[in-house]
């Protein structure tokens, strides 16, 4: 098992892997109470640990072990251009869903998908309305898309992209939000750094009682799903299973309509869980 003493961490013994809770050294250092809660999530298999209540993080690896974000600054959050809304109209996104998400244009005429925390600005992904190319905000923390619509909610959705989030939302289902980057290949030995903001924001999951995975139906999507069953548990986890020809929520939306889009949500079926039949 990988050695965490150093930092003061307490690992449950017989624990050798998985994500765990346990106490949190670094809260006694900063003055906070009730020091007994096991507020320090840490993932023993990437050596990383974050804390929900003084934001301490960390890794194993000393380049990593602190990480200084800087915010975007932004004050106006309601231009976007007629020719970038019709990205959105074209993929069944309503002006109405565009405005509630501030989703704007980028000082380069790109739309800027704007990533917010406890309202405020975290960061931000532009986005070529003409091509697939995108830009993310430098030094910015990686955070999940939409997270003030998730943090707190027992049920949360999760996809591999913005507009599959927002067709959630057009469906009425505002408990879905999506990772900042995509998913990983399955050739990629180390996914810590695409799912960082997995890691920056794991209170959301921990506190779900139940997490749908709604990735896309490819051989990435398909590998992030069963990463992210990984780090939640099986047993509180269910999947989405698309129908033939369709490959993400957005195109069961424009495809499907919004009442076949909830339907595959309430049909979603529980996760394998290894060794159970």
């Amino acid at each position: 098992m990988r050695d965490f003493s150093t930092y003061g961490i307490n690992i449950p013994y017989g624990r050798t892997s998985g994500q765990i809770k346990t106490t949190c050294p670094n809260c006694a250092k900063v003055g906070k109470q009730h020091l007994k809660d096991a507020c320090l999530s840490v993932n023993i298999d990437e050596g990383v640990w974050n804390c929900h209540k003084c934001g301490w993080t960390g890794s194993l690896n000393e380049s990593r072990a602190k990480v200084e974000y800087s915010k975007p600054e932004r004050k106006n959050f309601t231009a976007l251009s007629d020719e970038n809304l019709q990205l959105f109209s074209r993929r069944g996104i309503t002006q109405d869903v565009v405005n509630r998400n501030k989703i704007t244009n980028s000082s380069t005429g790109w739309i800027s998908l704007n990533y917010f925390q406890n309202g405020e600005l975290t960061n931000y992904k532009w986005r070529n309305p003409k091509e697939k190319d995108f830009r993310q905000c430098q030094g910015a923390k990686p955070v999940i898309y939409k997270y003030d619509d998730v943090v707190g909610q027992d049920e949360v959705i999760i996809t591999e992209g913005e507009f599959d989030a927002l067709a959630f939302e057009v469906a009425g289902l505002l408990n879905a939000c999506s990772v900042n980057q995509g998913a990983p290949n399955p050739s990629d030995t180390n996914t810590e750094k695409k799912l960082a903001c997995i890691a920056n924001c794991f209170e959301v999951f921990e506190k779900a009682k139940t997490i749908i995975i709604a990735t896309d139906n490819d051989t990435n999507g398909k590998n992030l799903r069963d990463i992210l069953i990984r780090k939640f548990k099986a047993e509180k986890c269910k999947v989405i299973n698309w129908p033939d020809g369709i490959k993400d929520a957005n195109e069961a939306l424009c495809l499907l309509g919004k009442d076949k889009l909830r339907e595959l949500v309430e049909n979603a079926s529980w996760a394998k869980i290894e060794g159970v039949f």
